[in-house]
């Protein structure tokens, strides 16, 4: 129980400091008079908190300003000391470097402190929200000449960052052209590191499960996923930003029996969006396609295991069609790469927004060709082939292992 005198005393402090902060707001006020400009109180006066990150919190400590309020072209500045002459100068240059206009206010220190507030949550949604791994070609040789092979990081795992070993096994993935990248927890207090290359899963190694926590938040806060949710699945996104390409990761999580299952595919859009000419089809093999897709109508299914190339495939028949008489739609799960002047639409279940829906809905749009990334159920298979029969051009996937098995599967 509190007792009297300590209530009393609380009560006293309080007093202080009201007293204290009225004090130096009156003395705010009275500087702004003397100074001749507008006075302002930002405890009372609504702060943007989402623009005073504009400033860096270095120079706005040290100077004593704080970008309380935009509109358009105009800023409200407030600052301590309207004569300190490098505040001044800052705030010059930076109406002629990002092209505003400021209004100045005289505020209190405790008045700044309360807009200054705003950098840690700033600083925390900015980690959250633009989180990126940014890496180079330097990073890549730097990976071949510190590890050589990916097997030699089993040896030093433990004594790196977290950051770094998400980054070379990342390094590693792109170096082999790999499409997929594994971690899946195992008995034994092992993690299993596999690469999916061509097609075909790759064994690269072994990780101790120690290390899979910090690994496995680290991931989830890049695709801002919930880091305490880990007995149910899980869909993120982030980019990795390699010199001048950008390649996006997906990931998915699943609860396993030794802890959750990731998953990362890259989509590299550089490597992906090739020409038809360039996919290794040869002879009367790129004869039989290049007739395949240069008829109005139709459907043409690409069958194959998980990637072997499916959707890199009818990309680049996309761009081969791609052109100014020609009306391009897709509906895809997700929009795995984006290319110019073509109409792309992406699944979404909380809209109802399915493939069937999507596919019916997209032939009132008068398209020449259409591209279904995939054929799951007996409901889009039937639009998708009478779109086929009735005047237009229809690309999709069938998961399956060889184009036999699409006889099966839609029969």
């Amino acid at each position: 129980m509190e007792t009297s005198s300590e209530t009393n005393a609380k009560k006293n402090r309080k007093i202080l400091s009201t007293l204290k902060r009225s004090s130096e707001e009156n003395e705010a006020a009275l500087l702004a008079h003397t100074a001749r400009l507008p006075y302002v109180d930002l405890h009372i006066f609504p702060v943007d908190f989402d623009r005073v990150s504009l400033i860096p919190e270095r120079e706005a400590r040290t100077l004593g300003i704080a970008l309380f309020h935009k509109k358009g072209r105009e800023i409200r500045l407030a600052i301590q000391n309207p004569e300190n002459p490098e505040a001044v100068d800052f705030i010059r240059r930076f109406e002629e470097r990002e092209g505003v206009s400021a209004k100045i206010y005289v505020a209190s220190k405790p008045s700044l402190e309360h807009a200054w507030n705003a950098y840690k949550k700033a600083l925390f949604l900015e980690y959250l929200d633009h989180l990126k791994v940014n890496l180079s070609e330097n990073d890549l040789e730097k990976f071949e000449a510190d590890f050589g092979t990916l097997l030699e990081l089993k040896d030093r795992i433990l004594n790196i960052p977290t950051t770094q070993i998400l980054e070379t096994v990342l390094l590693g993935a792109i170096k082999l052209r790999s499409s997929d990248i594994h971690l899946e927890p195992e008995e034994h207090d092992e993690i299993r590191l596999r690469y999916r290359i061509d097609g075909i899963l790759q064994d690269i190694g072994r990780f101790p499960e120690s290390i899979y926590p910090l690994l496995l938040s680290r991931v989830k806060m890049l695709g801002k996923m919930k880091l305490n949710v880990r007995d149910k699945s899980q869909d993120g996104h982030f980019s990795l930003n390699l010199d001048s390409r950008k390649i996006d990761i997906r990931v998915s999580s699943i609860p396993g029996n030794y802890g959750e299952s990731l998953v990362m595919r890259l989509l590299d859009q550089e490597t992906a969006l090739q020409d038809i000419e360039t996919l290794g089809l040869r002879g009367l093999a790129y004869e039989q396609v290049e007739r395949a897709f240069q008829k109005p109508t139709g459907i043409i299914l690409n069958t194959g295991p998980t990637g072997s190339g499916k959707t890199t495939t009818l990309y680049a028949i996309l761009r081969k069609l791609n052109d100014t008489k020609t009306k391009i739609i897709t509906i895809e799960d997700p929009i795995e790469y984006e290319i110019p002047n073509i109409t792309q639409t992406q699944v979404s279940r909380s809209r109802n927004y399915t493939f069937a829906m999507g596919l019916r809905s997209i032939v009132r749009q008068d398209p020449d060709v259409i591209l279904v990334g995939e054929i799951r159920d007996d409901e889009t298979a039937n639009i998708a082939i009478n779109a086929g029969l009735t005047g237009h051009l229809v690309l999709s996937t069938l998961h399956t292992n060889n184009a036999a098995g699409s006889v099966a599967r839609l029969s």
